[in-house]
């Protein structure tokens, strides 16, 4: 016998039973995570969320017909819960998808820089400088130097070293 989403028996012949109790975590997990990466606090993320389920504010996710508790109240500590659960459940943010991501939110923080670094502001201009590097290192700018770095630490080359020195090889006939 297989257990229910909410841990009740069922026949294995029998279709699972998605309980509205479930349907409302996943929302939530899916609410959460989608304004952890808009980055939010936990405190802001609780705070939306409750007002949708008390029918205050709109979701930002598309929301399934349920209902919510009348009293319905959620914590900081359980939207960075589900947060978690939703990272571990649908892996969706991949390594492209994430730079993608990061790299967007440092084109913004540039963007907002850009009237006091243009005023001269000795700090403004450090903190773009130190944008672009990240963008940089994001975006893999910066691999060959740290190769390069990594053959001067242990000695060794590379494969892309020695295919640099012999040259491209040819299909020999």
């Amino acid at each position: 016998m297989k257990r229910n989403a909410d841990g009740t028996w069922r026949n294995s012949r029998s279709p699972r039973v998605v309980s509205e109790r479930v349907v409302r975590a996943r929302w939530v997990e899916a609410e959460a995570l989608r304004m952890q990466t808009m980055a939010f606090s936990y405190d802001a993320i609780a705070e939306h969320i409750t007002k949708v389920g008390l029918g205050q504010a709109q979701a930002l996710t598309t929301m399934p017909e349920i209902a919510f508790p009348p009293d319905y109240k959620i914590s900081r500590q359980a939207c960075h819960e589900a947060c978690q659960r939703a990272l571990e459940r649908n892996p969706a943010l991949e390594a492209e998808e994430l730079r993608k991501l990061l790299t967007a939110r440092c084109e913004d923080l540039f963007l907002n820089l850009q009237p006091t670094m243009r005023k001269g502001n000795p700090r403004a201009t450090d903190s773009g400088a130190r944008l672009i590097e990240l963008t940089a290192r994001l975006n893999g700018l910066f691999v060959p130097q740290a190769a390069e770095s990594a053959k001067k630490k242990d000695g060794r080359t590379t494969v892309a070293e020695l295919l640099a020195e012999v040259g491209q090889l040819g299909d020999e006939d």
